[in-house]
């Protein structure tokens, strides 16, 4: 198996079984895959249900495209069971123990009904067994499914998104089980890493949500302050000026770091207004904000996203782009960082890129990493990428 941009190959002597169709676990294996692993995802004879369903900005639609099935799968190997049956069943016992790693979504019903709580729930030798759940195997919860929605919902995050004067809302991404996902990777790398660390991990991606409001619930437990959303696409927790800014052709975000209120006079080539009230008294700027952004947005309107932040970066702020997704795939950084992943679907002669790792192993920058681009496993290939 060879290695693509954007990948690693340190876990390639690691096998690794994948089962159930939760986005939390097949991320935790995507993570695995990227670092070399060979990861076998077992589907159902139908497929996967990625393979027929996409996530839109509308929410799950019906799709062929297979986009998610490919950022979530490329690389992989498909081998097909119906383990509902005794024949598929029987089937699963020699490939779950030929594996060292074996990453599932089951949850404590589902394992209960296939007959998998023992062999999925207690330790096997060294092999590490990473559940990737919406609330975890045990506790109140645990025989529930969830959302995505759902998941940002009652861990808190969704909570802290949007208007406070308004509902709050979703990302539209699947960020809860994105969340997860990595949280089961990181359980996967300290088991092989570390195997008196413990080889049965069962990851709750509820869990996961609530601790990474740290901030929020000891703020609120030490303090006696009450976390409120944004007040509005312009406004910042670090205050104001700060948040999303239009611009001539789209938004930037403004972020002034630890330089002076003084810098955006410069910035937007009015220099007199270092002696206006609201750049002088920043609890003023705070409750008159939009009398502030009068000031400074007509300059924006009249300038695009890379004039600005050039110009920003030249008086050292941190403002940055907020780029389209076309714009993203052809981002000049993340090229040269090789942060993105060629990834091929069979039958076609185009490539697509999609995230790969998001640091780099100088190491393997110095040897050179080949440029053989992941494939999207056929529905029971059982050969995989060569």
């Amino acid at each position: 198996m060879s290695d693509a941009r954007g990948q690693a190959p340190y876990l390639s002597d690691v096998s690794v079984v994948e089962l159930g169709s939760g986005l939390a676990a097949a991320h935790c294996g995507r993570w695995l895959r990227l670092h070399g692993a060979n990861v076998i995802k077992v589907e159902p004879p139908e497929g996967d249900r990625l393979r027929h369903e996409d996530l839109t900005p509308d929410g799950w639609r019906h799709s062929e495209a297979m986009t998610l099935f490919a950022a979530m799968h490329a690389g992989k190997r498909s081998h097909v069971l119906d383990i509902d049956s005794p024949e598929g069943r029987a089937a699963l016992d020699p490939l779950l123990d030929g594996a060292q790693v074996i990453v599932s979504s089951f949850t404590r019903t589902e394992l209960a009904r296939l007959g998998l709580t023992d062999r999925l729930t207690q330790p096997h030798g060294e092999q590490l067994l990473i559940s990737c759940t919406p609330y975890g195997l045990d506790g109140p919860y645990a025989d529930y499914v969830a959302t995505d929605e759902v998941l940002l919902a009652i861990g808190g995050s969704m909570n802290t998104f949007g208007n406070s004067k308004e509902a709050p809302r979703h990302v539209r991404v699947s960020m809860a089980d994105y969340v997860g996902g990595v949280y089961g990777f990181i359980s996967a790398l300290l088991g092989l890493l570390n195997p008196q660390a413990g080889t049965v991990f069962d990851v709750s991606t509820m869990d996961c949500l609530a601790t990474n409001l740290e901030r929020v619930t000891s703020f609120y437990s030490h303090l006696g302050m009450i976390h409120l959303r944004g007040h509005g696409v312009r406004r910042h927790f670090a205050g104001h000026p700060g948040g999303l800014y239009p611009c001539s052709d789209g938004y930037v975000m403004v972020a002034l770091g630890h330089v002076s209120i003084n810098m955006l006079s410069i910035l937007v080539d009015d220099p007199s207004l270092e002696e206006h009230e609201l750049f002088k008294d920043r609890m003023e700027r705070q409750r008159r904000t939009d009398e502030f952004d009068e000031l400074i947005l007509p300059w924006f309107l009249s300038h695009s996203a890379e004039e600005i932040v050039t110009k920003a970066h030249e008086l050292t702020m941190p403002f940055g782009y907020v780029p389209r997704p076309l714009d993203l795939v052809d981002d000049t950084q993340l090229a040269f960082r090789q942060s993105l992943v060629e990834v091929a679907f069979p039958g076609s002669q185009e490539h697509v890129r999609m995230p790969g790792l998001p640091y780099r192993y100088w190491e393997l920058d110095a040897a050179g990493a080949p440029d053989d681009p992941l494939v999207v496993p056929a529905l029971g290939s059982d050969g995989g990428p060569a």
